[in-house]
């Protein structure tokens, strides 16, 4: 039952709840996940007659988070769960780059912190702003980026695109994925299985040989740094990236290193210099030398965000999902459906109770901010 695929599962479960409550406003826009990882136009994007909600306040700038209305519109609180921007829209993203895609009439926009349309809802997907464009879906298989103002950046048609993340993205082409730059040039050409993002300037990359795959890391020219010999690998974090070979997990630096053995049954990545470990069918956390700091007594852990990990327990045949602090302390107990990582001093979680579904933001203390009950 357990597996590597767990965290998939998990991040699934915080997708729903993200779905309902948020709606990250994907809408089709593709973004790689889990170990698998053209030309240049420059064109205005038209825009509708109608322009959807209007503003309703002044720029903040203040952390908002997305949360859904009694009427089924969704707007924005801050930190305190104060309602900033009244809910009006039919799905609502996170902030990023001061912009958060959002949609109505069925088209996807992006808003500013005032509530205001930077650009007009028209695209059938959007995805968060990185490095200064966002990825937009014109049509099924049809992706662009566009700039703040909404200018065309960079079209692609009928191949795989990703967000960008150290001036780079993965793109695919002929199903063989390489790199294109912030202006669309394909700088390191298609030619791997499976690619990553950049990440403290090596990114994943697979090969196949045979039936097997196996996979590295490459530098920003698309130089192996570290040989594809590994089963499953994860991004580096602080320096150190999750590998898996013979069906066990360590760590390795960013020359290839093994820092931390290959000797845990799973694991997970650094986040805040802690990793998630199971040893002997329980899960606990290790810091960046290998030592166990938060003793493994858990069902399963995740990877920390913004200071606070999230932990799970199965009483019964039910699996629930609370959050520790660093120190190990349980700020909410495990008694969640579903839960997403800590951002920005804030994480949501499900409860459902008789069918009927409450979600919350928490704070780093465990106290509920704001509530859909």
């Amino acid at each position: 039952m357990k597996n590597t695929y767990r965290r998939s599962r998990w991040a699934a479960l915080s997708l729903v709840v993200l779905a309902l409550i948020a709606v990250f406003a994907l809408a089709g826009c593709t973004s790689a996940g889990g170990a698998n990882g053209s030309g240049s136009d420059s064109t205005t994007v038209s825009t509708p007659a109608t322009a959807g909600p209007t503003a309703t306040g002044p720029v903040t700038t203040a952390d908002l988070f997305p949360v859904r209305g009694d009427d089924g519109k969704y707007g924005y609180i801050d930190k305190t769960g104060t309602m900033i921007i009244k809910p009006q829209y039919e799905s609502a993203g996170q902030f990023s780059e001061g912009m958060a895609p959002a949609s109505s009439a069925g088209r996807y926009g992006y808003i500013d912190k005032s509530g205001t349309w930077v650009i007009l809802p028209q695209f059938l997907g959007a995805a968060d702003y990185s490095e200064g464009l966002g990825m937009v879906m014109y049509a099924e298989g049809s992706f662009g980026y566009i700039d703040k103002s909404g200018k065309e950046v960079i079209k692609r048609s009928g191949a795989y695109s990703e967000v960008f993340s150290e001036g780079m993205a993965p793109a695919m082409v002929d199903s063989k994925y390489g790199y294109i730059d912030l202006t669309g040039k394909m700088v390191i050409q298609p030619q791997f299985a499976q690619a990553r993002s950049f990440s403290e300037g090596l990114a994943a990359a697979a090969v196949v040989s045979g039936t097997a795959t196996t996979y590295g890391f490459i530098d920003t020219t698309g130089a192996w740094v570290v040989k594809a010999e590994y089963d499953r690998v994860g991004p580096f974090s602080g320096g150190l990236a999750l590998v898996s070979a013979g069906g066990k997990y360590g760590f390795i630096d960013k020359t290839g290193k093994v820092v931390i053995s290959l000797t845990y049954d799973f694991a997970e990545g650094f986040g805040d210099g802690l990793a998630p470990v199971s040893t002997g069918g329980k899960w606990g956390y290790i810091d960046t030398t290998g030592t166990m700091v938060i003793p493994a007594t858990f069902y399963w852990a995740h990877s920390f965000s913004g200071g606070i990990g999230i932990i799970e327990q199965k009483p019964g045949d039910v699996e629930k999902y609370g959050y520790i602090d660093k120190t190990g302390k349980v700020i909410a107990e495990p008694v969640y459906d579903s839960v997403t990582p800590f951002s920005n001093g804030l994480g949501l979680v499900d409860k459902a109770e008789s069918g009927v579904h409450t979600w919350s933001y928490l704070d780093a203390t465990g106290k509920v901010v704001w509530s859909s009950k």
